[in-house]
């Protein structure tokens, strides 16, 4: 029994930027298809570093809820920021490595390190 407005808004002064947030039913009747990526707006505002918001952007567009993906380390970094040079790559592993702990602590998702810089991510539900 959750609570869903069919439209949410949220100001930021500073930045005198909108977000505007639909629900997933209005999202799916005004797309007329499936093809939206779902936000949990509460763990976004949660996370603190830049790297993680797209990053979180990028895992939910390619991980569907309970379910789980296994992305390279690389891949994740080219999901962020897009193609680098292998220089950039260096830092940008790190960077993205930050953001991984973030996310692990944020609790959306779980991230099982395998072989080679790769993850199995999981997508909690909700």
């Amino acid at each position: 029994t959750g609570n869903s407005n069919l439209i949410s808004y949220e100001v930021d002064k500073d930045t005198k930027t909108v977000y505007i947030a639909i629900n997933p039913i209005s999202a799916s009747v005004f797309l007329n298809n499936d093809k939206y990526v779902i936000h949990n707006l509460q763990k976004r505002y949660q996370l603190k570093l830049d790297t993680s918001k797209a990053l979180q952007s990028y895992l939910n567009r390619f991980v569907g809820f309970n379910q789980s993906k296994a992305f390279y380390l690389d891949t994740l970094i080219n999901g962020v920021y897009g193609e680098t040079t292998k220089e950039e790559r260096k830092n940008r592993r790190r960077i993205i490595i930050k953001a991984v702990e973030e996310l692990k602590v944020n609790g959306e998702y779980e991230f099982k390190e395998g072989l080679n810089n790769s993850y199995l991510i999981k997508r909690k539900r909700g």
